[in-house]
């Protein structure tokens, strides 16, 4: 750890509430994103559901066309959860790094966010020691939770595009013979 420069405890305060306000808007705004997206990829896919009962022709088109679409939109889905993500964490270790460098007898970000190699975290309740099981890899499942979503929606969209261009090389084989 780097020397620690002579710092008034309330700057370090202040860093540590505007480390904490930010994660937590940053932590807001990726579940409201992702809650957001979520919404629209259930409204195209329901589009696609309700386009069945188009004539073929149309159905093809409309599948194809919305697939593409909700393809094309989980590349920015990702991006932006990813970035989100990053920037959450990086806002709590920040925090986190406060705590030990300046506030010795605070331990909210550190009990919530241990680190690879600490144990688990604990807390005493009337005198009793309760472990808190939150890990590191916790923290990573979620992630990675999440991103799987997207892609089970690439998945699905990369399904009825497939399904489509399948169609129409059979009409083209068909029309052939």
């Amino acid at each position: 750890m780097e020397p620690v420069e002579p710092v008034e405890k309330e700057d370090v305060r202040i860093g540590y509430q505007a480390a904490i306000s930010l994660a937590t808007f940053e932590g807001n705004i990726v579940w409201q994103r992702y809650g957001s997206m979520l919404l629209i990829h259930t409204i195209i896919l329901s589009a696609v559901g309700v386009a069945s009962n188009a004539s073929q022709s149309a159905r093809g088109v409309i599948w194809a066309g919305l697939s593409l679409v909700g393809l094309v939109l989980c590349v920015p889905w990702w991006i932006v959860n990813d970035v989100g993500f990053r920037y959450f964490f990086a806002w709590m270790f920040y925090a986190r790094e406060l705590e030990e460098r300046h506030l010795t007898q605070v331990r909210t970000v550190g009990l919530a966010f241990p680190v690879a190699g600490e144990g688990i975290p604990f807390v005493v309740v009337g005198g009793k020691r309760l472990p808190l099981r939150i890990t590191q890899s916790d923290r990573r499942r979620v992630v990675r939770a999440s991103k799987l979503i997207i892609v089970v929606f690439g998945v699905l969209y990369a399904a009825l595009l497939t399904s489509f261009l399948v169609y129409l090389l059979r009409s083209a084989m068909d029309a052939a013979v």
